[in-house]
């Protein structure tokens, strides 16, 4: 699987969310889950979610796919609800 991400997204994501799009791809070395076609602003591109964990922490990357590559668009840390769906899908 390949990442690509603009890197200046990543540094400003790295000082909202204190992580970078880099580490985010730990995401895919562990159990994850995803969620596919998130609605979003832009018809054009299809938009899709992995949660998993980074470390001891559970995160939901947003992504889309760009010439068979997985372009990361932003991380943040889980939110109390989507924990709750991820814990509820792991244990089925």
């Amino acid at each position: 699987m390949e990442f690509e991400w603009d890197s200046e997204k990543s540094r400003f994501n790295k000082i909202k969310h204190d992580v970078s799009f880099e580490e985010a791809i730990a995401v895919w070395e562990n159990i994850h889950m995803e969620v596919r076609n998130l609605a979003h602003s832009e018809d054009t591109e299809k938009r899709s979610a992995t949660m998993g964990w980074i470390g001891k922490k559970l995160y939901v990357v947003i992504w889309t796919k760009r010439k068979n590559k997985i372009r990361i668009i932003s991380v943040r840390r889980a939110r109390e609800r989507e924990e709750a769906i991820f814990f509820k899908k792991v244990q089925e």
